[in-house]
């Protein structure tokens, strides 16, 4: 590929607020594009593999998601294969077509796919709640276990309390050592079950044998329990990955916006006159901020990857590809304060610091909302970040020369 092909491709890609190229290994025909705060990692593409350590908390959200590289905190995942090969430190959240966890969960689990595998083997030391067309479940959960699917398959062990429905058919082939409480169209009991408490339980057919099956404690019919299959069998594939991936999504949504909170609070507070002078610049000479963002955005990623290409320019273009990454990071929190500061300016006012700030969050929760709507809210917020960041980079230069 030439190197100025390559250079508008990088600078296409980038062009995008909130986005970085992940440093993480990609396969497929989909760039993987991420947004790092502190130790947090945003990850979302085609088809994403992630290979190295994650210190804080990973959302990640692809055509297919696998996880390779041990995650410090909660892991929050979307797509329609997700498979965890490595340990999570803290709780997983996982919503998908097909879900495999194969290693150690650190924290709870809340899971909603159209067929889940937790095989022999893995341990989720907190509780777990899985809702999925089909479930195999063959590791342990030492904390309690909620299941709601069309086809349960237990042969695992639960350390703590199980409730497990299905609206098809139900084996149990495992050890529950607390109380339990099961309801199925169809229950099957292997040899291997054994129930360490109290057992609550509905078949169409009304009270069950359980033979040689250990009960440690007192096994009863209950009808109420009934409905609870049909809470259970709407949990077929399609309704249990549009529920998971809204639910997973919108934990994604929350945690960005908690991070550009607190990029606001901190940028209001380390450069609140310089923000004042961008919204200032936005009243008075808007168009010149926009094709000030505009050359910012477009321009110089390009001419940064040129430089690249010369030997003595490497560092150069390294320094401005570090600075422009930045600004696409922190895009739309920028645009927001510069706006805020500019509705200020409209008003004639000097709001106070917590004014500005509330007046930036609401702008910014405003681009988020507006960046669900496809293409026009895209662009709509795309805009605006050119002419906040254009704006900013104009206070910048004439501070500069001010001091100069």
């Amino acid at each position: 590929m030439r190197p100025i092909t390559f250079a508008l491709a990088v600078s296409v890609l980038l062009c995008f607020p909130s986005i970085s190229p992940a440093k993480h290994h990609q396969k497929g025909d989909f760039p993987v594009v991420s947004f790092p705060f502190s130790n947090d990692l945003y990850v979302a593409g085609g088809n994403v593999v992630v290979t190295e350590p994650a210190a804080g908390d990973l959302l990640a959200a692809g055509g297919s998601v696998i996880i390779n590289g041990p995650v410090g905190a909660d892991l929050m995942v979307a797509g329609g294969s997700v498979v965890v090969n490595s340990n999570v430190g803290d709780d997983l959240r996982a919503a998908g077509g097909d879900i495999t966890l194969a290693s150690r969960i650190g924290g709870d689990v809340l899971i909603y796919g159209g067929s889940v595998t937790i095989p022999q083997g893995v341990v989720v030391e907190g509780d777990a709640i899985v809702g999925a067309g089909t479930l195999h479940l063959g590791g342990t959960v030492r904390g309690d276990l909620r299941v709601d699917g069309g086809t349960v398959n237990f042969s695992g062990t639960v350390l703590g309390n199980a409730e497990l429905y299905a609206g098809e058919q139900m084996s149990l082939n495992g050890r529950i050592e607390g109380n339990t409480s099961f309801a199925a169209s169809d229950v099957i009991l292997g040899q291997n079950t054994s129930f360490g408490g109290n057992v609550d339980y509905w078949t169409p057919g009304g009270e069950m044998d359980f033979g040689a099956i250990p009960v440690a404690g007192v096994a009863q019919y209950n009808a109420d329990l009934k409905r609870q299959i049909h809470h259970g069998s709407k949990y077929g594939q399609e309704g249990a990955v549009r529920k998971g991936i809204a639910a997973a999504f919108g934990t994604i949504f929350v945690g960005s916006l908690l991070s550009g909170i607190l990029a606001i609070v901190l940028g209001i507070l380390l450069f609140k006159g310089t923000f004042r002078e961008a919204g200032e610049i936005l009243h008075l000479h808007f168009w010149k901020g926009f094709g000030i963002g505009i050359f910012t955005y477009v321009i110089l990623p390009v001419a940064a990857v040129i430089i690249m290409f010369t030997l003595i320019g490497i560092p150069v273009g390294l320094l401005v590809m570090v600075l422009f990454l930045f600004s696409v990071i922190f895009g739309r929190v920028i645009a927001a304060i510069a706006f805020a500061a500019w509705m200020e300016r409209r008003q004639v006012a000097q709001w106070n610091t917590f004014r500005l700030m509330l007046a930036s969050i609401g702008f910014f929760i405003l681009f988020k909302l507006l960046n669900l709507i496809p293409f026009l809210g895209w662009v709509t917020v795309l805009l605006a970040t050119f002419a906040g960041y254009g704006a900013l980079v104009i206070a910048l230069a004439e501070k500069s020369r001010a001091r100069f």
